[in-house]
């Protein structure tokens, strides 16, 4: 019964975080559209970076949590705190935090759109 029981707190634990997620996730996906909308003013930016890092530590805990429960769980192709915070930053031109953020993503996310921004980035990287 005690399996049960913490098989139960576990899953009720990773519904919490899933939950927390979805909110960012919805959040990220509403400030970008406000973000572009306004021409991408400073303040915006700088709210909008710390919401997609409180997005990335929302993704870690709740995939850590799923992983838990099903170790063959795999994370969703694509995750609004990485993709919009690398977006962001390709309109800055920081080609070196980009492919930091990018390379952090592959540990999560199995996509090509981070690769292929990698190789993006390094080449506007190398051009300057």
């Amino acid at each position: 019964m005690t399996f049960l029981k913490n098989d139960l707190e576990q899953y009720k634990q990773t519904l919490r975080l899933s939950a927390q997620y979805f909110l960012n996730f919805n959040m990220v996906e509403t400030a970008w559209e406000k973000l572009k909308e306004s021409n991408f003013p400073r303040e915006q930016r700088d709210k909008f970076w710390q919401l997609c890092i409180e997005g990335r530590r929302c993704f870690w805990e709740w995939t850590t949590a799923e992983r838990k429960l099903n170790p063959r769980y795999s994370a969703p192709p694509t995750v609004p705190c990485y993709k919009r915070a690398v977006m962001l930053l390709e309109h800055e031109e920081r080609w070196e935090t980009a492919i930091d953020i990018c390379k952090d993503a592959l540990q999560w996310i199995d996509s090509t759109w981070y690769s292929e921004k990698i190789k993006k980035f390094e080449k506007k990287k190398g051009a300057t």
